[in-house]
């Protein structure tokens, strides 16, 4: 997961350019795009959300194996994400 910073008249470009890569430093990959914001504090607000989401996905998968440290990890991403809003 990451944020891409670019010039707003570069965006449709960017976007376009992400959409078609299939490799990267000689992997494979696929680049889904979650967010899209004129600030970087919203895109980190989106990218913290966006991983709460993957980490409760994940514990609920993870319930049938055993325990797991999700209280944690969400209290840990509500911090960020209150820091954010600061």
């Amino acid at each position: 997961m990451g944020i891409v910073k670019v010039p707003r008249d570069h965006c449709n470009m960017v976007l376009a350019a992400m959409a078609v890569t299939t490799h990267a430093c000689k992997s494979q990959c696929s680049i889904r795009v979650r967010h899209v914001s004129g600030t970087i504090k919203k895109c980190q607000q989106s990218t913290i959300r966006t991983a709460r989401e993957l980490i409760i996905s994940w514990y609920e998968r993870q319930q049938l194996v055993g325990d797991s440290n999700l209280p944690h990890m969400l209290k840990e991403s509500q911090a960020q994400i209150s820091a954010l809003e600061l």
